[in-house]
């Protein structure tokens, strides 16, 4: 038990294509900065160093939504792991388990490639907080139509189709897209984002693992149904995490402020620059207003206007796929 422990954590934290992502994350940084710095010169704003604490204090919204992470990533990979892949595709497909699981993968793969774009611009429209409450109805559908059809074959292709469906919010191990946006909105600025980024990797890869723990033992304890309602049981948790972060008590303070405090206009410029960090670049400013429509071939022109984009994408294939044989 703890040896497969053990392996499920040197997957989830050391994954080869994870490690990837990282230092493309951190070229990027390096890049952000590098511009950023051209573009403010010496008169740029020199921001507070911050601790993981003051985080964690300052944005009490986004310290729910760290833990909303972590439950979310522990209700998509414990069922589809150990109940699905682990058990009821075997009896169902027999030998030709892998290849089926891999064709529905395939095509919510795709699906994430093409629609996580125009999904994400709907949360422009609609705001943050409501797309991530359909991708959480569409992360947990697969789920209860199991459990409703039962665990057999009808349960097991409902499970994969509506998985698949669900591959339209481009969520991965690490979340969804659409969460880490709604993450940007509940904090207070640039710097705390930063090491929150960092805190929403090792809380996700730690829940996850400890969600793996506890689902063998209620395995153990009730069965492989009891695996597909702690599913839906951290849906539901969720669900009033999203309620809670509503709250004015749960917002930032400078968004506390601006509700108890009329603003007039005088003071107009000043809330404005103390409220939002997302603009306070001009780069940032300039790269959001010249932002490109996103469409389902959106990903076709970022290929072809990043080609070394591309080539790491195709490298971080090449790595992961002997693994995956």
């Amino acid at each position: 038990f703890w040896l497969k422990s053990f392996r499920w954590f040197l997957e989830l934290g050391f994954h080869p294509f994870t490690s990837i992502c990282c230092y493309l994350k951190r070229l990027n940084k390096m890049a952000v900065e590098k511009n950023i710095k051209d573009v403010e010169g010496k008169s740029g704003l020199q921001e507070k160093k911050a601790g993981f604490m003051s985080v964690l204090v300052g944005n009490p919204a986004a310290s729910i939504f760290l833990i909303f992470f972590g439950i979310h990533s522990g209700m998509n990979v414990v069922p589809y792991y150990l109940v699905i892949a682990g058990d009821l595709a075997a009896q169902v497909w027999g030998k030709s388990m892998t290849f089926y699981l891999v064709i529905f993968d395939a095509i919510r793969l795709c699906l994430g490639v093409m629609f996580a774009g125009p999904f994400g611009s709907l949360g422009d429209k609609c705001g943050n907080y409501l797309v991530v409450c359909i991708m959480l109805v569409l992360e947990v559908s697969p789920i209860i139509s199991t459990l409703m059809l039962g665990r057999n074959e009808a349960g097991l292709i409902s499970f994969c189709v509506l998985r698949a469906l669900a591959g339209i919010t481009g969520a991965s191990l690490t979340s969804a897209p659409c969460m880490y946006a709604y993450s940007h909105e509940l904090v207070s600025s640039r710097e705390h984002y930063r090491l929150y980024t960092a805190l929403i990797y090792g809380v996700t890869c730690s829940m996850t693992m400890g969600f793996f723990i506890v689902a063998r033992r209620i395995d153990v304890a009730i069965g492989p149904e009891g695996m597909l309602w702690l599913g839906v049981a951290l849906c539901g948790l969720q669900v009033l995490m999203l309620i809670g972060m509503r709250l004015p008590c749960m917002q930032p303070a400078h968004r506390r402020n601006e509700q108890e405090t009329p603003v007039s206009a005088e003071n107009m410029g000043q809330v404005e620059s103390e409220s939002s960090y997302a603009t306070d670049s001009p780069l940032e400013a300039q790269t959001t207003a010249t932002a490109p429509k996103r469409s389902v071939l959106s990903w076709l022109r970022l290929v072809r206007e990043n080609p070394s984009l591309l080539r790491v994408c195709i490298i971080a294939m090449l790595v992961c796929m002997a693994e995956m044989v």
